[in-house]
């Protein structure tokens, strides 16, 4: 969600390079909305906190992610594990 200083969000959609988090306190509760309008989900929804749940499903498919590209099948089953154990496999 967020590109400095990240921050933890819902991953209903990604728009991390539209916003950091210094932007938050020097851009308008207009532009932010604008900036979020392509994702057609309300800036309250973008900006609610993650609960602990999503952070770490968003964790873990970032794991998946690098040791797919890393060709690390061993720790890549076991990230894909618990992901299936979240309900998130697949």
């Amino acid at each position: 969600f967020f590109s400095s200083r990240r921050r933890h969000t819902r991953s209903l959609c990604d728009w991390s390079s539209d916003v950091c988090s210094s932007d938050l306190d020097s851009l308008s509760r207009e532009e932010l909305e604008r900036r979020a309008s392509p994702y057609g989900v309300p800036l309250a929804q973008l900006l609610r906190p993650a609960t602990r749940r999503e952070i770490l499903v968003r964790m873990l498919r970032n794991l998946e992610s690098i040791h797919a590209e890393a060709g690390d099948d061993a720790l890549l089953a076991r990230v894909r594990e618990r992901l299936a154990v979240l309900g998130e496999g697949g």
